[in-house]
Formats: structure tokens, sequence, C-alpha cells
């Protein structure tokens, strides 16, 4: 809630519909170490590789355009989570660099608005 209060947005629940389950978050978060707002996830393993991250990340990429109006968005992964990558391209983000982020190097992503 805090960063709702603070940013205006943040992470939301991730749930099957037709089970009404928990499977994880997705959301928009801001990290002082990223240049702006990015989009973050993170599933329950057992739910990994059925498209569910990609669905759940591009109703977040929907969001932040068309309601909350952001700019640029960014994406940050480790890069050899090949899982990953697939989704943020899924989503239309692209490759920006590697930077150092939390003591790794880590893949930055952004995907600039059209509007």
């Amino acid at each position: 809630m805090a960063s709702y209060n603070l940013n205006g947005y943040g992470l939301w629940l991730v749930v099957l519909k037709c089970e009404n389950e928990p499977i994880g978050l997705c959301g928009i978060i801001k990290r002082e170490e990223i240049p702006g707002p990015d989009i973050g996830y993170a599933l329950l393993e057992k739910y990994y590789k059925k498209g569910l991250a990609t669905e759940a990340a591009k109703a977040v990429v929907d969001y932040a355009i068309d309601v909350i109006k952001l700019k640029n968005l960014y994406g940050i992964l480790n890069p050899q989570n090949s899982n990953s990558i697939k989704v943020l391209g899924n989503c239309g983000l692209k490759f920006i660099e590697d930077i150092f982020y939390q003591g790794k190097v880590t893949a930055l992503y952004k995907l600039e608005s059209k509007t």
C-alpha cells in the first residue's frame, strides 16, 4: 500500500479466475536505481511456462500506458532468464543495456509509450 500512496501504483495479486486461486504478483514498482517505473512480476513455480506471466504483464503494460499515462516503463531481469526475456518481449519492452543492480549484472528493458 505504501507504493500506491507514494507513487499511485504498485503490485496486484494474480489470481486464476477458474479456481479463484492466488498464483503470484504483477504490477508497477519504482526502484531508486532504475530510471523510471518498472514492471515486476513473480508467479509460483508450478505456473511457469503457461503464458500467465505474459497475460498479467500485458494487463499491467496496458494499465501503465492507457490509464496512468506513463511515458516509459522499464523492466529488469537476470540476463540468463529466457522465460522473463520472452515475457518482456511479448509485452513490447526492448533490451536497452546491462546494468549493475543489487550486486549483479541485470538486463534493463524499456517500453516507450507511442503517445
